[in-house]
């Protein structure tokens, strides 16, 4: 019962080929982003946290003083001055750095904050001479004198640009 030649019976169509196995795709991305988390992280330890100077308490000081700490007893540091810029109240006078703040100079500093620096590193400080000895300036009420502590070495470049900037009537932060 039959109409007509019975053909064969149709092979399946071949197969398509498969895919290789991706073994190596997975690790390739976690090994990317485990790079990029290295550089990401690299970079912000490196470049993060670059100090600001504050105008108020710049404008109140005789100088920006970069030292290297030697000791501290409280709130007074005894440090050996490495650099310093005529800060607000000499820059209004056109005076330079007073003498006891040459480089070299070993100077006694009051009011200088308990976390801002320990001995054997760098800080910059805005200082003012009140009633025969260096304290840091004043800040703007309400808020806690301000000492940079100098980890990066561009850290003091970066204060004494700023410095210089306040000195000439230029916003530095721009």
């Amino acid at each position: 019962m039959s109409s007509g030649p019975v053909s064969p019976p149709s092979e399946a169509p071949p197969a398509a080929p498969s895919a290789p196995p991706r073994r190596w795709l997975w690790p390739a991305i976690v090994a990317a982003a485990v790079v990029w988390a290295i550089a990401l992280g690299g970079l912000a330890f490196t470049h993060s946290n670059e100090p600001t100077l504050n105008r108020v308490q710049f404008e109140r000081a005789d100088a920006l003083v970069l030292v290297k700490v030697e000791s501290r007893t409280g709130g007074v540091v005894r440090a050996v001055v490495r650099d310093a810029v005529p800060a607000g109240r000499l820059n209004d006078r056109g005076a330079p750095v007073p003498e006891e703040l040459a480089e070299g100079t070993t100077v006694t500093i009051a009011n200088f904050p308990q976390d801002a620096a320990t001995p054997g590193s760098l800080a910059a400080a805005p200082v003012r001479r009140i009633g025969g000895r260096w304290t840091v300036a004043e800040p703007p009420k309400g808020l806690p004198r301000l000492v940079y502590s100098l980890s990066n070495p561009g850290d003091w470049s970066d204060l004494k640009a700023a410095a210089e900037a306040f000195s000439a009537g230029r916003d530095p932060y721009r």
